[in-house]
């Protein structure tokens, strides 16, 4: 008798348990260039402070599942300005987030740029050498 309590018990939680595990939740959604709004390829959506994120596909659509909970999303791209946005996620929820990444302009530091008009053999070129000796 016991032994058939035991096993329907067991056989119980095996075949529930997949329903107990917390429900995850999908995350969706379209970035674009806010001048021109073409998607934007290649940019990194992460959860700040985790190494899980996504990137953005050809069309600038990305999806990342995740977990019920709060999370911190961090959007970037090189020479676009970085979003930060608070997420709250409940089970089997989908939410959409589109966003429009604005360009972002850097002053670069002094550049010297020479060149000659006239063309030189290599043999001709100056170049200087070291010998470093080994002891």
């Amino acid at each position: 008798m016991k032994l058939k309590k035991l096993l329907s018990i067991f056989i119980f939680i095996f075949c529930f348990s997949p329903y107990t595990k917390a429900q995850s939740a999908l995350l969706k959604g379209l970035i674009t260039d806010a001048k021109t709004e073409d998607p934007l390829i290649g940019v990194t959506v992460m959860i700040k402070g985790t190494s899980k994120g996504t990137v953005t596909d050809f069309d600038g659509k990305y999806f990342l599942t995740l977990d019920s909970g709060t999370y911190f999303l961090v959007y970037k791209l090189s020479g676009y300005e970085e979003i930060t946005k608070t997420i709250s996620l409940k089970a089997n929820d989908t939410i959409g987030q589109n966003f429009q990444l604005t360009e972002v302009t850097k002053e670069l530091g002094l550049m010297v740029v020479t060149g000659t008009k006239y063309e030189k053999d290599v043999s001709e070129q100056v170049v200087s050498v070291e010998v470093l000796k080994l002891s």
